[in-house]
């Protein structure tokens, strides 16, 4: 491999993760999580395990927004494309406004 063989395969390697940094850029302004809670406290049981959808820079700003609440988390979930898709089609999809 030559030099100049050498140098167009960094560049696309480069470029290719700039590409990638993009998507993850305007990926950040539109993120959906989806977060598991229940409304007590005591003794946590998986029928009472609630839902809610929630827009947010970051599962610590998840956490921040919903700590009015007072509610009990057990899990945070960053959705993806596909996967805020198929959620979309249940009746139960409501995005919170928090």
């Amino acid at each position: 491999m030559s030099w100049t063989d050498k140098l167009c395969a960094c560049k696309q390697t480069k470029q290719s993760r700039t590409d990638t940094e993009k998507k993850v850029t305007i990926r950040r302004d539109t993120m959906i999580y989806k977060v598991l809670y229940q409304q007590s406290f005591e003794s946590p049981s998986r029928e009472s395990t609630k839902t809610i959808y929630v827009e947010a820079d970051s599962e610590r700003d998840v956490r921040k927004k919903l700590a009015e609440k007072n509610l009990s988390i057990e899990f945070i979930q960053l959705l993806s494309e596909s996967h805020l898709a198929y959620e979309k089609k249940s009746e139960d999809f409501e995005l919170e406004s928090v």
